[in-house]
């Protein structure tokens, strides 16, 4: 388990029991899950004065899901035999996350007149979740701490 906040740790048990078994995974999810929250329940809060934080709330929404259901289905392609069947699962399920994500930032845009530089800051905090926990294993590493399997 992970030292520290007790509701982090009561979602990286959750992850855990969805099937996310890789640490540096459930770190990168926790740190999105938290943002997305953080960001939709202020959003929310302050959506006469700045809805934007809204916007940013629903596109880390959508890069959750979409990081979530990625760290479902590729750690098979590592443990299990690669087959046709297996590839051509992954890309149609890939795709079809791929049309609904194209279609929600759609109508975000469109009908709800959204910020598109907030949906995109929201989406990217896959990036900035996976280059953070990265960043914190290598720090961890270099003074001295090895991170095992115990730790996940």
């Amino acid at each position: 388990m992970t030292a520290g906040f007790a509701p982090q740790r009561r979602l990286n048990a959750w992850l855990y029991r969805r099937g996310v078994r890789q640490a540096l995974l459930r770190n990168v999810l926790r740190f999105q899950i938290t943002v997305c929250l953080v960001a939709l329940a202020a959003g929310l809060i302050v959506w006469p004065v700045a809805a934007w934080v809204f916007w940013i709330g629903m596109g880390a929404a959508l890069s959750v899901w979409n990081f979530f259901s990625l760290t479902k289905i590729a750690p098979l392609f590592i443990v299990k035999k690669y087959t046709l069947t297996r590839a051509v699962v992954f890309f149609l399920r890939s795709q079809g996350r791929l049309l609904v994500t194209i279609a929600v930032f759609g109508m975000a845009l469109v009908w709800c007149e959204a910020p598109i530089w907030a949906l995109l800051a929201g989406f990217s905090t896959s990036l900035v979740g996976t280059v953070w926990s990265v960043l914190a294993l290598r720090i961890s590493a270099a003074q001295g701490h090895r991170y095992t399997r115990s730790q996940a």
